[in-house]
């Protein structure tokens, strides 16, 4: 199934609908990293750093879905943020405006998304549980 048709709107190619992102991320690893509220930035680059991750989902005290740490936020609470490093939680940082998607949402609708709200990962979730994380690598990955 090509991803990709030749007709062209707007001098650009258009993504053919009817890919679904189970079919995405049915190859990937099952492993989520996870990072809870309370945890310091430090602490929060070391995991992403040690996982070789650009996310981490956020856990609430419940494990519900609370939002989502992009390596850019890292960057931006060290460039922006006077405060210490350490004293700063994931709390502080993260993104709560997360979209959720299921397995059965067709691919267009996710990179609509993602270029609407300029993000490179978003969520999958399954009978209320985090499933995966679609990244735009994984829908290159996929299209290539």
């Amino acid at each position: 199934m090509a991803f990709f048709t030749s007709q062209k709107s707007g001098g650009r190619k258009k993504a053919s609908r009817g890919i679904l992102v189970s079919e995405v991320i049915k190859d990937k690893s099952k492993s989520i990293s996870t990072v809870a509220l309370d945890a310091s930035v430090p602490d929060c680059a070391k995991i992403m750093t040690f996982m070789k991750v650009g996310v981490l989902v956020v856990l609430d005290e419940n494990r519900n879905l609370a939002g989502m740490v992009p390596e850019r936020a890292i960057a931006e609470a060290i460039g922006h943020d006077e405060r210490d490093m350490s004293a700063l939680t994931v709390a502080d940082i993260m993104t709560k405006d997360v979209t959720p998607w299921t397995p059965e949402t067709d691919l267009e609708d996710v990179l609509e998304t993602m270029k609407e709200k300029n993000v490179r990962h978003v969520p999958v979730m399954e009978y209320n549980q985090i499933a995966g994380i679609i990244s735009i690598s994984d829908i290159l990955r996929y299209c290539l």
